[in-house]
């Protein structure tokens, strides 16, 4: 193999790495004059500017007060920051352009408005069609909770909407028993987005439980 021989401890080397990232790396193509075409891959909830999106811009390109649009969904939003990634924090940007990943705040409340695969683009100035290979995720796995006390209801609701608020894999439902708004007994349903209901997800619950409902507990009947 035409490997270059290098040492990360010692530093040898480390410039012909650099080089040949260069040489036999394509650059990113894509037109920035271009209408916009914005790829999710992956999105943060930040407590002070709300859900984040993480994308690659595929062409054109994206600034703050722009009117954007969530092809798969319809949802408009004014951008409030874009910028670019570093190590634990985010560094603003006057633009982000074709070819170049980064993150675009716009004031979003929910994880559950931004989905991976899906396309941003320009409301003024919109895509003619999005970038292939988004299919909206279908849930695999569905779970019940209820509080057998009914007066908990209200914390076993807040417990998984924080939850929920950092992680697009669960989804929460609010269901009534009987159908009557105004009775106790109040169902939580809620998945999780997952093929298989493993253990990460349900320690992850039980983590939640114990962090917003300590004086509660909680059992799974399979």
């Amino acid at each position: 193999m035409d490997a270059p021989c290098i040492s990360a401890k010692t530093g040898l080397n480390i410039e012909e790495v650099l080089e040949r990232i260069v040489t036999d790396i394509p650059a990113p193509s894509g037109n920035v004059d271009g209408e916009l075409q914005a790829l999710i891959f992956d999105s943060y909830y930040d407590n002070y500017k709300g859900a984040i999106a993480y994308v690659r811009i595929k062409n054109g390109k994206v600034k703050p007060n722009d009117e954007i649009l969530f092809m798969a969904t319809g949802k408009v939003f004014t951008v409030t920051e874009v910028g670019y990634f570093a190590p634990g924090s985010y560094l603003p940007s006057d633009e982000i352009k074709a070819g170049e990943v980064g993150y675009i705040a716009a004031s979003i409340k929910s994880l559950s408005d931004i989905h991976v695969g899906d396309t941003i683009t320009l409301k003024n100035n919109p895509a003619k069609e999005p970038l292939k290979g988004y299919k909206q995720v279908q849930p695999m796995v569905y779970c019940g909770l209820y509080p057998i006390d009914g007066s908990e209801y209200e914390n076993l609701k807040v417990a998984l909407e924080k939850l929920q608020l950092n992680d697009e894999a669960y989804k929460v439902l609010v269901k009534s028993v009987n159908e009557n708004p105004d009775h106790d007994n109040v169902a939580i349903y809620y998945w999780i987005r997952s093929e298989t209901c493993s253990k990460y997800h349900y320690n992850k619950i039980w983590r939640t439980f114990n962090k917003y409902l300590p004086g509660i507990k909680l059992t799974i009947l399979d």
